[in-house]
């Protein structure tokens, strides 16, 4: 894996998301207070952009925006069947910068 500067914390909207590109993978990253999380941006049922998905930071999931399928972004399963899974990715903060790797 290589870690990608993606910005400062503040770039990041609390309660919102940023998509990343990050080598030639495109990365949904999720900021709620000061837990982050990173998950493929392409959900795999339809292809929605997971950064325009309703992010749900009490449950830490997020919704498909074409058929609100919830995936919970630290494991990347499935609300509903959890042997689905996206691919997640580790972020974490250096110096007030968010790091992610991928």
């Amino acid at each position: 894996m290589k870690d990608y500067v993606i910005g400062s914390v503040d770039q990041i909207p609390d309660n919102g998301s940023v998509a990343v590109k990050a080598g030639n993978q495109l990365i949904a990253v999720f900021r709620n207070g000061e837990n982050f999380y990173a998950i493929h941006n392409t959900c795999p049922h339809k292809g929605g952009l997971m950064c325009d998905g309703e992010f749900e930071p009490e449950s830490r999931t997020v919704r498909c925006p074409i058929h609100f399928w919830g995936w919970r972004l630290e494991s990347g399963e499935l609300e509903t069947d959890p042997r689905q899974k996206m691919r997640t990715y580790p972020v974490r903060v250096v110096d007030g910068e968010v790091v992610l790797s991928a």
